[in-house]
């Protein structure tokens, strides 16, 4: 280290003992050098121009100009004075604070010179500037080299610019030197620093923008940690000549989006799962109980019935769709289960992977993983219910309210009760609330209504309990759906009490009888128990209401998804289905329709029922009235506007799951795909690689041209090209050079069968001359490589064809890799479903992120083949324990070592520093292939099983487990137990003789638990290391052939739907000879002309014209239909009978090619890609009901019909309103015409000349036109 790093540590101890001693500025100027951060930063920012304008207006002060003209790192406290702070304040207004600063520290390859004294002042205000006071030695030498590839600058050609940036230089201690040679030497930039570069700035970013660090390769050079760690003295003796840091700042965004914040770098360093520790809600670990209380908790939001309110599809990805739920479970086992999961999540910190995997025994048969997740996600949910009820616990102590009421908290299951509770406590003791300090009241506080502090204060409360039942009693009638408590009752009028009442703030007993109910309602709408017993009722009987608007009446047809439910007349909540609802709040929110929530009025009767009292007198039946206006004021006014909000957010809700839940599905089905394997691809004579991976060649079209990318085995893009359509010697001498196993082509449009019959075409000719065997052509689906041509992620090509093609042939080449580049942000483009746009964007992000997690564990994640092929490196960050953070520094810091990961044993004991709990966790999930590391290197022991899905806490079991397969003595030392391990994974077949059962026994009585599953799993695992569980490739089927190139699925294009067709020519049939020799001209007596019986053209003067006509071939044939193409290019046929309800005598004069008219779809062909329509006036009005989508069982169709009856007379209104009177008037300039005949009539007409005609406003107006021209 130099001389200028020991100063640094000298003055640095120097400045710590002096620190206290050096504090005696007065607390004004404290207060200034607080805020004196703000002035140096604007300073800085301006390149010093203020600098230079004060220079200009005071060159006879020298010493201003000089102290202007000094270096930012050299300003300190002292160099403003008092009328400097003064005039700061006067032009800012207010006294700047100091902002920290987010510093990266970026190597300069400027060489330095000797050191020289700091002084201790200048380093406190840089401390302070860059908040790095806490920071010691230790910590810089400790911290991550990982900011030094990630730089960015600005460069500017302003010589005062340069000097400022040049002046604010550190050294690597973070201490500033001086200004140093411009010499520069050209830094060595990697590829993986180049790499997380680009994930930050884009693809277009390039390090020669900015000037260059130093390389990691340096940085060792300038440190050995090893001599520092030995010899404190090894900091002072540097390697080589001194490197200059340079400070720049970077924005924050940035910053976070590269996972390089202070809460970054704790998430990556903390011994917990990534994702756990990005909870919203950190969980604290289980109390004693709390285990079997949650857990039954969960069981009733997760797998009881009734879970929802509508009817809503509940079954998981990987299983089909089923609307109306998944099957409930055993409530005693599943219990027991999710109390299991509970301890390994908690206590353990175990994810869900890892007990799906290795704790089977204690989730299986009733937990699945994806169970498994929604008890994590309940698991949270619980933890901040749980905090929620001590927050209030802590309030309802504050006020020391009765221990009863606090039973109330402890029994609340829901935040909905919490927030009831709240809200009583609101309205009962809010004035003790207002009192509370702020802190001590953690739940939001209304503000008080006026209303209710007056009746309390006139004693309106005596008179509302008058009524004879405490809310409290209430609640409990309704909970209990009798009358467990009967109202006292009172033996005088209500008016005649109220009389009693009568005040300054109610002047009548009318007024105070009606305080008196407003009170009482206002009492019962805030009780808890009558709010969850009127909710329970609320959600089950609650009906909609949709009424369609003006615009919805014309916008809405039949294809229009809103259609069937365009008008609904009290349709129960709980026969909703699917994605009804948000169908129907997205129409509403297009003003299309209007939907009103309601509840019959039997509920509010049910209510007053158990509020009244059974008898039969005058006063008895006054008080019910009272009682029965409370109620209704309570219900009406309170409890029913707040519950159809919360209903329409359970319905969105629920509606919002069967969306997220079908976009899952659709991500399972793509990434369960196993890679297309070699035993269905083209088989080479040479031996080019022994990997199981193909080479896939990737074809999309474009305009007369198609692209090919050439994709390698390990997933690189080894060659493209662009080919002219037709060009079959470019095609078949680029497919000779790259020799693929299997050709991918892009499912774009109906256009890719040309494309594939080319292919097919080329390679046959190939396959003729011997120079490559049968290669496979497969159809792709383009929605993910649609995605990625408009993507800043992948080759620095611009063409999007090109990434179109490479996308699609990775994509057969390895679906989990190439789809596993589109997140986080890509994935949402692609189009998963039609409503994913309606639905959170966070919940729907973790619904696939789940997907992509429990398919990376389930198939592994080699390390050392994503460092040598980053193209895998994302997967890493799926495995379970790991998340961006983790995984990247792992690769990281095996990049910058150079070392390869030889045993799942390093990830503890190397510089990877794994703690214990990530280890155990992601142990399992990180494969090592042998293969490669035996290839490098002989000398290096392997571990047997790190290359398989046993984990290393049952190693010495699957070491046991050979051992007695082979039938080994261990006593007397016969053999090795890794010796047995290689010998039974030569031949697994002995393995089927151990007997597990009895093995697992033995485990369970050592205290091992119980661990039958398991050692099943190694057994299985053992006989075929890492096995891929996903499913094979298929080719897709007739049906998905047809979706895939035609873009349609059965819900677009389905017999009976309404289409756009465009005549593309008319179909004859022409006749054969012995049609031609039998044919019966015919004459027209009228005419005298003869007319062809096939083509029924009739202007032969001749017989003998219409034979010769029959002899040239010059006869069509008879017409038999219309030959159309649809929007989405499929290719249709209306036969002649089906064009009209009329007969076609002549087919020409109906239709004429280039004609658009809509039909509907009476069949549907796919495998020729063909639809049969008919254009009949019967079939398009629908008659019959036989092809309009069936509609709704409450649908209206006599308010329907009554709306668009409304409709049609104001249309007939305006077009008569639109039409003029005719008018008997004798004038050469008038004429009863129109607008358009007048236009007519003034064409020709010359300039100057008049029309009078008449007005649309009546006949009391005239309407004269003028013909003018402008110049």
């Amino acid at each position: 280290m130099s001389e200028t790093a020991q100063d640094f540590v000298e003055s640095e101890a120097d400045e710590s003992g002096a620190e206290s001693s050096s504090s005696d500025s007065s607390s004004e100027a404290d207060g200034e050098d607080d805020d004196l951060g703000d002035f140096i930063k604007d300073d800085d920012e301006n390149g010093g121009d203020e600098g230079d304008d004060d220079g200009a207006s005071s060159k006879a002060d020298s010493e201003d100009v000089q102290q202007r003209k000094r270096p930012l790192t050299q300003l300190n406290d002292d160099d403003l004075d008092d009328d400097d702070y003064a005039l700061i304040e006067e032009n800012i207004g207010v006294k700047m604070k100091k902002k920290k600063f987010t510093r990266v520290l970026l190597d300069d390859d400027d060489s330095d010179g000797p050191g020289e004294e700091i002084p201790q002042d200048r380093r406190a205000v840089e401390k302070e500037l860059f908040d790095e006071d806490a920071m010691d030695e230790s910590e810089l030498l400790d911290e991550e080299p990982v900011v030094q590839t990630r730089p960015t600058t600005i460069d500017d050609d302003d010589d005062e610019d340069e000097e400022e940036i040049d002046d604010f230089i550190v050294d690597d201690f973070d201490r500033p030197i001086g200004k140093k040679s411009t010499q520069k030497k050209k830094a060595k930039i990697t590829d993986s620093a180049l790499a997380e570069a680009q994930d930050i700035f884009g693809v277009e970013f390039d390090f020669d923008d900015l000037e260059e660090p130093l390389s990691a390769e340096e940085l060792d050079e300038e440190f050995d940690e090893d001599e520092l760690e030995e010899d404190t003295e090894a900091v002072r003796r540097p390697t080589r000549k001194k490197k200059q840091r340079k400070s720049l700042l970077f924005e924050p965004s940035d910053l976070e989006k590269g996972h390089y914040t202070e809460e970054d770098n704790s998430i990556r360093m903390n011994d917990m799962p990534e994702r756990f520790q990005l909870r919203s809600t950190q969980l604290p670990q289980l109390d004693v109980g709390e285990d079997f209380k949650e857990a039954n908790w969960i069981y009733k939001r997760c797998f009881a019935p009734g879970v929802f309110i509508s009817i809503q599809d509940n079954a998981h990805p990987n299983e089909p769709e089923q609307l109306g739920g998944a099957a409930t479970k055993p409530i005693g086992p599943t219990v027991q289960k999710i109390k299991e999961a509970l301890k390994f999540m908690r206590s353990q910190q175990l994810e869900v992977p890892f007990m799906a995997f290795y704790r089977k025994e204690y989730v299986e048969p009733e937990l699945n993983i994806y169970d498994l997740w929604q008890v994590s996600k309940w698991d949270e949910t619980w933890t901040q219910l749980k905090f929620r009820k001590k927050a209030l616990m802590d309030l309802f102590e504050k006020l020391e309210l009765d221990e009863a009421e606090k039973v109330r908290i402890e029994l609340a299951e829901t935040g909905r009760e919490v927030e009831d509770l709240h809200q009583w406590l609101q309205l009962h003791y809010g004035n003790k609330l207002q009192s509370l300090p702020t802190d001590v009241v953690a739940l939001k506080r209304p503000p008080r209504r006026h209303m209710y502090d007056v009746c309390v204060k006139n004693d309106i409360t005596n008179l509302a309990n008058l009524c004879g039942l405490t809310p409290v009693q209430l609640g409990e009638n309704l909970a209990d759906n009798y009358q467990r408590h009967e109202p006292v009752q009172c033996d005088r009028l209500p008016l005649d009490v109220a009389n009693d009442y009568v005040c300054s703030a109610f002047r009548t007993r009318e007024a105070a009888l009606e305080a008196a109910v407003y009170l009482a309602a206002a009492q019962i709408a805030a009780e808890p128990a009558v709010r969850g017993a009127v909710r329970q009722n609320f959600f089950e009987r609650a009906q909609i209401t949709v009424n369609s608007t003006k615009r919805g009446m014309t916008e809405i047809d039949e294809l229009h998804p809103c259609y069937p439910m365009q008008y609904l007349r009290q349709k129960p909540v709980s026969t909703l289905r699917g994605t009804q609802w948000l169908t129907l709040c997205d129409a509403e929110s297009s003003g299309l329709i209007k939907i009103n929530v309601s509840v019959p009025p039997s509920l509010l009767e049910d209510v007053q029922q158990l509020y009244y009292r059974d008898e039969f007198s005058a006063v008895v039946q006054a008080w019910n009235d009272l009682r029965g206006r409370v109620v209704g004021r309570a219900l009406n006014s309170t409890l029913y506007p707040a519950l159809i909000k919360e209903l329409k957010v359970r319905l969105t809700d629920e509606a919002d799951g069967t969306v997220i839940r079908a976009c899952a599905r659709t991500m399972y089905q793509a990434l369960s795909v196993a890679p297309y394997s070699r035993a269905s691809a083209a088989v080479y004579d040479e031996n080019d690689d022994s990997s199981n991976k193909c080479r896939v060649l990737g074809v999309a079209g474009g305009d007369g041209c198609v692209w090919l990318a050439s994709v390698g085995v390990h997933g690189e893009l080894s060659a493209w090209k662009r080919v002219v359509r037709k060009d079959d010697v470019s095609l078949r001498s680029f497919i000779s050079e790259q020799k693929p196993h299997v050709v991918a082509v892009a499912a774009e449009s109906l256009q890719a069968i040309g494309v594939v019959r080319e292919i097919e075409n080329a390679l046959w000719a190939l396959e003729e001359e011997d120079s490559v065997p049968h290669v496979p052509v497969e159809l792709v689906d383009d929605n993910f490589a649609l995605v990625a041509a408009g993507s800043k992620v992948g080759e620095a090509i611009r063409a999007p064809q090109l990434k179109v093609a490479a996308s699609v042939a990775r994509r057969l080449h390895d679906p989990l890799t190439e789809l596993a580049q589109f997140w986080p942000e890509d994935i949402f483009c692609v189009r998963l479903h039609p409503l994913q746009n309606l639905v959170s964007k966070d919940k729907l992000a973790e619904a696939i992120q789940i997907e992509f997690i429990n398919r990376v564990n389930s198939v592994g994640v080699d390390v050392n083949y994503a460092i040598d092929h980053p193209n895998t490196a994302p997967l890493l960050q799926f495995v379970c324990g790991l998340g961006p953070r983790k995984a990247s520094h792992m690769l990281r810091s095996l990049r910058q070592s150079g070392a390869r990961l030889e045993s799942r044993t390093q990830l503890v004991t190397t510089s990877l520093r794994m703690g214990p709990r990530v280890f155990v966790n992601c142990a399992g999930f990180i494969k090592i292939d042998h293969s490669v590391l035996q290839a490098s290197s002989t000398d290096v022991y392997l571990e047997m099983l790190d290359c398989t899905r046993v984990h290393p806490e049952t190693y010495e079991w699957a070491r046991k487990m050979a051992v007695d397969a082979l039938e080994y003595d261990e006593s007397t030392g016969e053999v090795s137990a890794a010796t047995a391990l290689e010998e039974i994974l030569e031949a697994p077949d002995k393995l089927k003789d151990l007997d597990l059962d009895a093995f697992a026994e033995e485990l369970a009585r050592q205290g091992y638990g119980n661990k039958s599953i398991t050692l099943y799993d190694i057994r299985a695992e053992l006989t075929h290391k890492y096995k891929d569980m996903r499913t094979a490739y298929q080719a897709p089927t007739l049906v998905e052939r047809f979706n895939l190139l035609t873009k349609e699925t059965p819900d677009t294009l389905y017999i009976g739907r309404m289409v756009l067709v465009q005549v593309i020519q008319i179909a004859h049939r022409k006749p054969n000879a012995d049609q031609l020799d039998q044919a019966n001209p015919t004459r027209d007596d009228a005419t005298g002309l003869w007319r062809c019986p096939f083509c029924s053209r009739s202007d032969f003067a001749e017989l003998r014209l219409v034979w010769a006509h029959f002899d040239e071939k010059l006869c069509p044939g008879q017409a038999m239909g219309v030959r159309v193409r649809l929007d989405n290019g499929l290719s249709g046929f209306i036969h002649i009978r089906n064009l009209s309800d009329s007969r076609v005598n002549k087919i020409e004069e109906r239709v004429y090619p280039g004609m658009s008219f809509h039909a509907r779809i009476t069949k549907v062909d796919i495998e020729r890609f063909t639809v049969e329509c008919s254009s009949r006036s019967s079939d398009l009005e629908d008659r019959s009901g036989d092809y309009t989508p069936m509609k709704d069982l409450f649908y209206d169709q006599e308010l329907a019909d009554k709306e668009m009856k409304l409709l049609e007379e104001e249309r007939r209104k305006k077009s008569r309103a639109s039409q003029y009177t005719k008018r008997v008037i004798v004038h050469p300039s008038f004429h009863n015409v129109s607008f358009a005949e007048t236009i007519a009539l003034l064409e020709n007409a010359d300039q100057g000349e008049v029309v009078v005609r008449p007005s649309s406003k009546g006949a009391d107006h005239l309407t004269a036109t003028w013909k003018v021209y402008y110049f």
